[in-house]
């Protein structure tokens, strides 16, 4: 998978590109706290060009979201993959 950033705006927003898997998780991890260092207040996670997500990476978004819900800051995501919206949705992540 491939995992970069892109500042907008007062939006940190991490990109992830092909299969999302547990290997993933040293990168993700680290653009994670690339977010927190950035001092945004926003953070979006773009997984409109995901292919394939398991659930370990489900479970690495989901620790993402309670990370954001005991601070002041917020996490949206963008999603197109069917596959990839329903496991979102059946895990009420969004």
């Amino acid at each position: 998978m491939e995992c970069k950033k892109r500042l907008l705006d007062d939006k940190f927003i991490i990109i992830l590109e092909g299969k999302f898997c547990f290997e993933d998780h040293t990168n993700f991890k680290k653009m994670c706290l690339d977010f927190y260092d950035s001092g945004h207040d926003s953070v979006t996670v773009d997984l409109t060009k995901v292919t394939f997500m398991d659930t370990a990476a489900l479970a690495l978004l989901m620790l993402l979201q309670d990370k954001i819900s005991e601070s002041e800051k917020s996490l949206s995501f963008e999603v197109v993959n069917g596959s990839v919206q329903k496991m979102l949705q059946l895990s009420k992540i969004c």
